[in-house]
């Protein structure tokens, strides 16, 4: 009933957010819609739409900006699928809740500026050149990423806590990162 789209819709949104947070069930559950399809006759494979991460892309922007202008208290998800054009059921079909898309706008985010840190580094450059190049970088991506860096800096205080503590040990890591190559270009400083 679940696979087939049989369960009332506030069902059905309970049952996905236990599989989003519980592998063991999700992996229990995806084994039984794959029997179901062999059953049927249905082929075994689903894909997803064309267009699926182009439109997870665009919700991810429109409440970012929606969070960053309204304030994430203030916005609901009536508010985040008008500003998509989109449905609620087309919302939730990508993003369990708020918490949940806040999550991911935070994490994707940060996760971004891990992956310049990771870039600048590969390229191995002197200390005081790897120190500008990181500065640059991350001024790119802030410039192109203003709601996404208000949401992380003023609600994830919002998220619940495990949530929280996954965006700040991310945030911890891209911190490290940075101070470490300030530090090899200033050993003379130290850590407060």
């Amino acid at each position: 009933a679940f696979h087939d789209g049989e369960l009332p819709l506030e069902t059905h949104l309970a049952v996905r957010a236990h599989l989003d947070d519980c592998a063991a069930c999700a992996y229990e559950s995806e084994a039984l819609r794959r029997l179901s399809d062999v059953l049927r006759g249905a082929p075994m494979a689903r894909t997803r739409a064309a267009t699926y991460d182009d439109q997870r892309s665009l919700i991810l922007a429109r409440a970012a900006e929606l969070f960053a202008r309204r304030g994430y208290s203030a916005a609901t998800m009536n508010h985040v699928a008008a500003a998509c054009a989109v449905g609620k059921a087309t919302l939730y079909h990508y993003y369990r809740d708020k918490p949940a898309l806040l999550a991911h706008i935070a994490l994707a985010h940060v996760q971004r500026l891990e992956a310049v840190v990771a870039e600048v580094r590969a390229q191995r450059l002197a200390p005081a050149t790897e120190l500008r190049a990181l500065i640059e970088a991350f001024m790119a991506v802030y410039a192109g990423a203003q709601h996404e860096h208000r949401v992380l800096t003023e609600d994830v205080k919002f998220l619940p806590q495990a949530q929280r503590r996954e965006v700040e040990t991310a945030e911890k890591r891209v911190v490290t990162a940075f101070a470490a190559t300030i530090a090899r270009v200033r050993p003379d400083l130290k850590p407060s």
